[in-house]
């Protein structure tokens, strides 16, 4: 949570020096859209234009929509991924879990809290399942789920198809068999044969086509340090000056390298403006 607040505070100063990407997270903790967590994950893709395919990056959508998303190396093995509401919302995620599919997840889960979540304490058992829910559904809409997901081959999974539909929607094998057993296009008995096929290939931590899919990395905060030294020559001596910490802890903070002779254009697909 220390950590969590430098973050902040970074965050904070680099609004004050560059128009970051507005804050765009709308608000469904009403009582009457947490009783349908399937239609608000629908309704935050409407809201934020991505139609009903695949999410290419998860990442990338949360910055987008204003999210700072940092990882920590210390950060403990039991925790997934955490978040901090503030005026600029913050994801944290583990750098413990290999799997891409799982910190997908881990985020739109967060992303989740942000919208389900406004004003309501979190981290007991309903809120953590509301957020779970929303992220089966954000990530796979039941639609795309009752018109694309491989049928069963008689009483038999159809694996070759499940493994084609995971590629697509980057999603993890043991999450699409749980969705598809809550959407009942499989039956418990085919899901409990499932997961029990997935542990005994060894795929029930990693899943063996896992590094077929792309890793994510967050972008905004390198990106907006490498302006604010390109454009203004700010580097991260004087920046954790202002924030009254070490160097050496804002560099081991922000998670990557960031020297004040590097001038190296960043390739991201945010959109980072200079205030005057």
């Amino acid at each position: 949570m220390a950590r969590g607040e430098l973050v902040k505070r970074l965050s904070y100063y680099l609004d004050s020096k560059l128009k970051l990407p507005e804050v765009k997270i709308p608000d469904f903790s009403a009582d009457a859209y947490r009783h349908d967590i399937e239609k608000v994950a629908e309704l935050s893709r409407d809201y934020w234009e991505l139609g009903r395919g695949p999410i290419e990056n998860v990442t990338r959508l949360a910055e987008n929509i204003g999210v700072v998303v940092t990882s920590f190396k210390s950060i403990s093995k039991e925790i997934d991924a955490l978040s901090l509401v503030t005026k600029r919302p913050i994801i944290v995620r583990s750098e413990a879990k290999e799997s891409v599919c799982r910190q997908r997840f881990d985020i739109s889960h967060e992303i989740g809290h942000f919208v389900l979540h406004q004003g309501i304490q979190t981290g007991d058992r309903l809120t953590e399942s509301e957020a779970n829910l929303f992220a089966s559904a954000f990530l796979i809409p039941r639609s795309m789920m009752a018109k694309l997901f491989p049928k069963p081959k008689g009483s038999r999974l159809d694996w070759q198809g499940i493994r084609e539909f995971k590629l697509t929607w980057k999603v993890s094998k043991a999450a699409i068999l749980y969705r598809a057993m809550k959407l009942e296009l499989i039956t418990a008995a085919q899901y409990k044969s499932g997961v029990i096929t997935l542990n005994r290939t060894g795929e029930a931590t990693k899943e063996n086509e896992d590094f077929l899919i792309p890793k994510e990395s967050p972008e905004l905060l390198e990106k907006a340090l490498k302006i604010l030294a390109e454009k203004k020559s700010i580097y991260i001596d004087e920046i954790a000056k202002e924030l009254n910490i070490s160097a050496q802890l804002l560099q081991e903070v922000i998670g990557f390298e960031s020297h004040s002779q590097d001038t190296t254009s960043p390739r991201a697909a945010l959109r980072l403006v200079v205030n005057n």
